[in-house]
């Protein structure tokens, strides 16, 4: 569950992250006025605050936006825990190796459109990966490169198993 929010986080950066990079200026207004609840929201507070707390993240900004609007956005923790700088809410972070999290998404959205299928092969998509290949170990020793049995499908992308 607690990876679940450490992915909902990053998957709301991600979504908004486009809006911001925009220009444009998001609007921060209470949570009901777009649909969410204060409530729910609330349970953020406390889910970050108890990362901090236990020393599970040194601190966080979360933001959550509905079509320009920002019904939450907060700091927790420290920038510098050596410091004991707090946290601001402009912090800029570095985030490595998030490329399969946004394709991810991304393919989530065009299954959810119909534009695609996970179960297809990528061939589908790039004919180049239509007839792939794999490395067999050896008995002796090494490896030997064979044809794949079956087409690398989105689905083997996605569970990291191509």
């Amino acid at each position: 569950m607690k990876h679940m929010h450490s992915h909902f986080l990053l998957l709301t950066c991600l979504i908004i992250l486009p809006t911001l990079i925009s220009g444009q200026a998001l609007q921060q207004v209470v949570p009901e006025s777009v649909s969410f609840s204060s409530g729910r929201l609330a349970h953020l507070d406390r889910t970050f605050q108890d990362y901090v707390d236990n020393g599970q993240l040194p601190g966080a900004v979360v933001l959550v936006a509905r079509k320009g609007q920002v019904p939450y956005f907060k700091a927790f923790g420290q920038r510098d825990m050596e410091k004991g700088d707090p946290m601001p809410k402009d912090a800029i972070f570095r985030i490595a190796s998030q490329t399969k999290a946004i394709v991810s998404v991304g393919v989530m959205m065009l299954q959810e459109e119909g534009r695609l299928l996970i179960g297809d092969p990528v061939g589908k998509y790039l004919p180049e990966y239509m007839e792939t290949t794999v490395a067999v170990a050896k008995e002796e020793g090494g490896y030997e490169v064979v044809k794949a049995e079956r087409p690398i499908t989105i689905r083997d992308l996605l569970t990291h198993t191509a």
